[in-house]
């Protein structure tokens, strides 16, 4: 019972020491070495030259990447149109690379995973123009889907915020009508072979999967900036006498057609982390405070302004709970969310976060992974 104790203060909760880490390494640390390298009739001997063999691998893998980054900042590299395609699947961003070792050196490159999401497919036809007042509304007060419970009309008012905007109703049709809009619920970033990160905000594989991650930002109130993905999402057809996309969100910089974002949900620290540790993160409370920070989202004390109780009574069937009572209850929870539209590139790194159980408005972060 001491050790169960230990493991639940260190972990964060029981189900924190997997060894899936440990086990996808043997393919390569074990199966293949064993397979590869010399067998003695010493047991000793033959582990031995078994982390000889992988210890070289890694040697190789390192040279190996080295030399291609060499070679790719040597040699430039034709940049291709941007896809208009809006149905057909897609698998990569406006400016693919022909591979991921030839990217240009500081320049973040973007592989979409997983199919391409309908939950925007009818922006185009029943969307802007409007002939009422009502209709528009109807259209604005419609969440994109069951598991992002933001309206349309928010998601819109983010991206005028972004451009510098004003987000009155001309801008916002604009921005329907004269971009398009596709949304995706995975994303893998790479700089080079040895940057590789997949990003997960809806995914059909791991239905219970959202990741939280670290924002390379300024920290405000003396905290780091983390947040909880919910999709992505590209924007085409920015022009320069049309709709323009700002110098900040180009990627490369001479990428002025298209942007991708993540539509992301705010963290702040949990009123009970009253101290910071050297990387500014809210440690919990004893006994957590060994290996946790504790987290609580974002709250806006005005609420969402463009989200009435007549848009969640409509949709009230979008929240998560078995009866209209629990429903009612997460759907207070969101009242006050803090939503974002963020770069990919602003991504430090993931974030080990678990909801705690009974709140859906706690969040533990485990700093230290203990496998």
């Amino acid at each position: 019972m001491v050790h169960a104790t230990e493991l639940v203060v260190r972990g964060g909760h029981q189900g924190a020491f997997c060894t899936f880490v440990n086990e996808v390494g043997h393919k390569q640390n074990i199966k293949k070495a064993a397979q590869l390298s010399r067998t003695f009739n010493s047991r000793n001997e033959s582990q031995t030259e078994m982390l000889g063999w992988v210890c070289r691998h890694k040697v190789w893998d390192a040279a190996i990447r080295i030399a291609r980054q060499h070679v790719a900042r040597a040699s430039p590299q034709p940049t291709q149109p941007p896809r208009t395609d809006r149905d057909g699947p897609s698998s990569q961003s406006c400016t693919p690379p022909a591979s991921p070792s030839s990217s240009p050196e500081g320049v973040m490159l973007h592989t979409f995973k997983g199919d391409l999401l309908p939950h925007m497919d009818d922006w185009y036809d029943h969307g802007p123009p409007f002939q009422t007042r009502t209709a528009r509304h109807n259209w604005e007060t419609e969440f994109i889907c069951k598991r992002v419970r933001v309206t349309r009309r928010e998601l819109i008012t983010i991206l005028c915020n972004k451009l510098h905007l004003d987000p009155d109703s001309c801008n916002r049709d604009r921005l329907v009508t004269q971009l398009e809009w596709n949304c995706f619920g995975s994303l893998r970033t790479h700089v080079d072979e040895s940057l590789k990160r997949k990003f997960v905000g809806i995914s059909s594989i791991s239905p219970e999967r959202r990741d939280f991650v670290r924002i390379n930002a300024p920290p405000e109130d003396g905290t780091c900036l983390t947040a909880q993905i919910l999709m992505f999402v590209e924007l085409v057809g920015f022009t320069t006498d049309g709709i323009v996309l700002p110098h900040k969100f180009r990627n490369p910089p001479t990428n002025d057609t298209s942007v991708i974002f993540a539509l992301s949900r705010w963290l702040s620290p949990h009123p009970n982390a009253i101290l910071r540790d050297d990387r500014l993160r809210p440690i919990a409370p004893s006994p957590f405070d060994i290996n946790h920070a504790l987290w609580t989202f974002s709250k806006n004390n005005r609420g969402r302004g463009l989200l009435s109780t007549s848009t969640i009574e409509k949709q009230l069937g979008y929240y998560d709970g078995d009866s209209q009572q629990e429903r009612t209850v997460n759907a207070e929870l969101e009242r006050h969310a803090v939503f974002d539209l963020l770069e990919p590139e602003t991504f430090k790194h993931f974030v080990n976060c678990t909801l705690v159980d009974s709140d859906g408005d706690t969040i533990m972060e485990t700093i230290t992974l203990p496998f």
